[in-house]
Order: structure tokens, then C-alpha cells, then sequence
């Protein structure tokens, strides 16, 4: 089986089991748990690239969990309306999408701050990662477009997305885990060459 094939059948079937899941916080363990392994390959393989993405994507997503399991539960509890709680919820993952876009913009030169290492470069990967934050803060800004048309205009323009969100965004996870395979492929694959040099 070629390797394009495995990564494809890869990001399909993750976005389905976690669509079949459908629990927020066993999807949160399993996806956090393969970023760290990512992050522990890279580290081990003495992959630095693949080491700083993992972590960055870690740390970005650890956040974002905390955020929705401790601070946004905090705020509902105040009773706000249902619109305000709306604009709450994908408003802050709109905001964390962004910071998340801007951080993998200048993700070598975070690297290059947090090690001072020669082998810190700008892969292919990086450029594709973006459009993956792309991706996850245009279904933000449609769910707030939802919330808008369902509470301001009272119409149900762009149901869809709000009826499916969760779908949405296991699909851009799985992608961001498909881009982590292909790096390690890449890796290995760039390691065997040395090997027969």
C-alpha cells in the first residue's frame, strides 16, 4: 500500500471514529495522546520540525480544551442568554483559530526562539497547516454568521454548519493528524536514504 494511500485512509477514519464518538472528552484524549506521540517521535528520531509542530498543536489545543471545560462552564453558569452564550463559544474558538493561523505563520521563528537549533526550517507542512487553521476559523466565523441570522434576523441561514460543527472540526483534526504522519514518513523515509549513502 503506498504511503499517500495509508495517510488518506488515515485522516478518513479518524474524522468518522470521532464522529462516531461523539464524546468531546474521549476524542480530547485520544487526539491529545497522538500529538504527544508525535511530539515524542520527533524528539526521539531527533526531528525537531516535527517536535515543535506536535507541541505547538498540543499546547494550542490544550488550551483551547481548558478553556471549554473550565472557563466557558463558568460563564454559562451566570445565566447569559442563549445568543450571548452563541457569540461566547464561537467566538472564542474563532479567536484561538486565529492565534493558531499567526502561530504556524511564524512557527520557525518560534522555533528558532525556543531552540537555537540549525536544523529548524520551513517545510511544506507549515504552509499547509495554516490553511488547516484556515479552515477551522472559516467554520467559526459561519457559526457566528448561524448565530447572527438565528437570533438578529431570525432565519435559520447556515443550519447546516451549526447541526454538524463537531464534524467539522474532527475533520480538521484528522487532517492535522494526517500532516503529522506524512512528516513522519517523510522523516523515516529521508533517514533510510541517509542509510544508503
Amino acid at each position: 500500500m503506498k504511503n499517500s494511500t495509508i495517510i488518506i485512509y488515515t485522516i478518513v477514519f479518524t474524522a468518522i471514529f470521532y464522529s462516531i464518538l461523539n464524546n468531546p472528552d474521549i476524542t480530547t484524549i485520544i487526539y491529545i495522546s497522538t500529538l504527544g506521540s508525535f511530539a515524542i517521535y520527533g524528539y526521539v528520531r531527533k526531528n525537531i520540525n516535527l517536535t515543535h509542530i506536535a507541541s505547538i498543536i498540543t499546547i494550542i489545543y490544550t488550551i483551547e480544551f481548558c478553556i471549554f471545560h473550565f472557563i466557558i462552564p463558568v460563564l454559562y453558569e451566570s445565566k447569559p442568554s442563549e445568543e450571548a452564550f452563541f457569540y461566547t463559544a464561537f467566538g472564542a474558538q474563532l479567536l484561538i483559530s486565529v492565534l493558531s493561523l499567526i502561530c504556524f505563520l511564524l512557527r520557525v521563528q518560534i522555533s528558532r526562539a525556543i531552540s537555537k537549533s540549525d536544523e529548524i526550517l520551513t517545510t511544506a507542512f507549515d504552509g499547509v497547516l495554516v490553511w488547516v487553521y484556515i479552515y477551522f476559523s472559516t467554520i467559526c466565523t459561519l457559526a457566528i454568521l448561524y448565530s447572527f441570522s438565528k437570533f438578529n434576523l431570525e432565519i435559520n441561514l447556515l443550519n447546516f454548519i451549526y447541526d454538524h460543527y463537531e464534524k467539522f472540526i474532527y475533520a480538521g483534526m484528522s487532517v492535522i493528524l494526517g500532516i503529522l504522519l506524512s512528516m513522519l514518513i517523510c522523516h523515516e523515509k529521508d533517514l533510510k536514504n541517509k542509510l544508503k549513502i
